[in-house]
């Protein structure tokens, strides 16, 4: 089943648009309803992103399994970042420097930092899509300043291969990692 990741201590959900709707409008009771899982505040930091999501979901039915999953602990079922694909694999923007790839992308919220779960998320969703959807070439795009992601980049096996500068972010390196066949 696409629509659900589970790791050791984690639950990465699809978030269906109904819940995206929810949270962007500020509707917390319907969004938890919809989705599951108790919710934090910090949560509604990321509605720029959803606005996004919802459009590429309404643009591009087919990028649903690639879309933005929340990630909740499986003991309390509580939201504590989320994590997903920014576009189905083998965007146009990714082949020159990742060909056949998709780009990653994760926040865990401040109460949860540094406990392994970006980490572990990033490897479940990862390996789900090498697994069932047969990517092997992945990428992340991190502020150069972002000393904490670049680690993470690195302990998951991702390399630099290279810059671009984002419309909304500015400069960013972008790495690289090949899983290999399961």
């Amino acid at each position: 089943m696409f629509d659900e990741v589970r790791t050791a201590r984690l639950i990465l959900r699809l978030m269906p648009v109904q819940f995206l709707e929810a949270c962007v409008s500020g509707d917390l009771a319907t969004a938890e309803k919809v989705i599951g899982f108790g919710l934090s505040e910090e949560l509604y930091s990321s509605k720029h992103w959803m606005a996004i999501r919802i459009n590429d979901l309404r643009t591009d039915p087919d990028y649903w399994p690639w879309s933005l999953r929340a990630i909740a602990l499986a003991t309390s079922r509580v939201v504590i970042g989320q994590i997903g694909f920014h576009s189905r694999p083998n965007p146009e923007y990714l082949r020159p420097l990742v060909p056949d790839g998709v780009e990653l992308g994760y926040t865990i919220f401040t109460a949860y930092r540094r406990q392994g779960f970006a980490e572990e998320a990033a490897r479940g969703l990862t390996d789900w899509a090498s697994r069932e959807q047969g990517v092997r070439n992945f990428a992340v795009s991190i502020s150069p300043g972002n000393a904490p992601s670049i680690a993470l980049a690195r302990k998951l096996g991702f390399l630099k291969v290279g810059e671009r500068i984002d419309d909304e972010d500015g400069l960013e390196e972008v790495y690289a990692m090949r899983l290999a066949a399961p």
